[in-house]
């Protein structure tokens, strides 16, 4: 099987729970920071030690990636995506403002599980290393379209200024996110340029 049609087979169950990510950024809007930032915790830590017991226990690691609608052969010998996600999230919401927690968690979410289309329907065009034009592009426009939506629907204040900043960093960052996972340093240094801009 090529890498293509590995990615489609698991990209629908991956891309759900991402998916079931902004309960996580969208319950900062409403409910009690503590109580989601613990939350987050809980979940990261419990991961973490999962992952842990995957590289010392060959069977429980065999076990996980031949749940091919959930795990990446990447992750044979690396924390899960799930794992590194959750370390974003928990950092974002532990150490920045409600308002770049929400933007930079909620950009990302939308633009990851949309960016492939860049890869295979939209300008398929190389930019950076794998990374296409397209796929830049669909994250800017998921990020605005998202900042517009919190900024409308919800009782958080975006500027435009504030939106096409963070859409325009989320789009270099997932450009650049080749050496690093896309789950650390996309989401996080979005809140970082928000936060020291804004």
């Amino acid at each position: 099987i090529m890498d293509s049609e590995v990615i489609t087979f698991e990209a629908p169950a991956r891309k759900l729970l991402k998916l079931g990510g902004l309960i996580f950024p969208l319950g900062l809007i409403w409910l009690p920071r503590e109580l989601i930032t613990r939350s987050v915790f809980y979940l990261f830590a419990g991961l973490f030690v999962f992952d842990l017991l995957r590289f010392y226990f060959p069977n429980i690691n065999t076990g996980y990636l031949k749940l091919r609608a959930f795990a990446k052969e990447k992750e044979l010998k690396r924390f899960s995506g799930y794992t590194l996600f959750l370390f974003s999230v928990f950092m974002i919401s532990w150490l920045f403002e409600t308002h770049i927690a929400v933007a930079s968690l909620t950009f990302f979410i939308i633009g990851d599980i949309f960016a492939p289309l860049g890869k295979r329907v939209f300008l398929p065009i190389k930019f950076i290393g794998e990374k296409t034009i397209g796929g830049a592009m669909i994250v800017f426009t998921g990020a605005v379209l998202v900042g517009v939506f919190l900024n409308s629907l919800s009782p958080l204040f975006l500027s435009a200024k504030f939106v096409l900043t963070g859409a325009a960093a989320m789009a270099l960052l997932d450009q650049l996110s080749f050496s690093v996972d896309d789950n650390i340093l996309v989401p996080i240094g979005t809140a970082v340029i928000l936060a020291l801009l804004f």
